[in-house]
């Protein structure tokens, strides 16, 4: 497993000043973010708002089990994109 997720100050560094952290829905565990210089398009989402992750280049290979649960079931669509879906209750990821 490559580390490719970062700190924030890392994000920023990389990425320019991020905005704040938001959820979609109060009881949400995922953060989402994103740099205030939208020239590109990628999806920053953190679930303590210190470590960050992209989802193109971290999931599912840089989340642990329980991350990447959470991760599909608060965004099915994202994480089907990357071949991961809950299926009567568990986790199911092609690679």
């Amino acid at each position: 497993m490559n580390r490719m997720y970062m700190t924030i100050e890392e994000a920023e560094a990389c990425y320019g000043p991020m905005v704040r952290f938001y959820k979609e829905k109060s009881n949400e565990m995922i953060w989402h973010t994103y740099p205030v210089k939208e020239n590109f398009v990628t999806y920053f989402f953190s679930f303590d708002r210190k470590i960050i992750y992209e989802f193109w280049t971290d999931f599912p290979q840089n989340l642990t089990g329980e991350e990447i649960y959470t991760f599909t079931k608060e965004n099915p669509r994202m994480a089907e994109l990357r071949g991961c879906r809950i299926i009567h209750g568990k986790l199911n990821c092609e690679s």
